[in-house]
């Protein structure tokens, strides 16, 4: 078991939500179903924003930052 911290939907139906262990969990119908979307750290993920369907950021509390350009696929230091 984990803890979920922060969650964020870009629209309607797609959304993703994070926390313990950096597990991020997507969804495209709206949090009917999420699916293990990446473990792109061992750390606390707290926080995610998005400024477009495809471009975000995820912060951790190691005070890592992690950036996606497509829309959550992948996210890189």
């Amino acid at each position: 078991m984990f803890w979920l911290k922060t969650i964020y939907f870009t629209n309607d139906l797609t959304g993703w939500t994070a926390g313990e262990y950096g597990k991020m969990f997507r969804t495209t119908d709206a949090g009917n179903n999420w699916v293990l979307q990446s473990d792109i750290t061992h750390a606390m993920l707290t926080s995610m924003t998005f400024v477009s369907p495809m471009t975000g950021w995820i912060v951790g509390e190691t005070g890592t930052i992690f950036k996606t350009t497509t829309g959550g696929l992948d996210f890189n230091h």
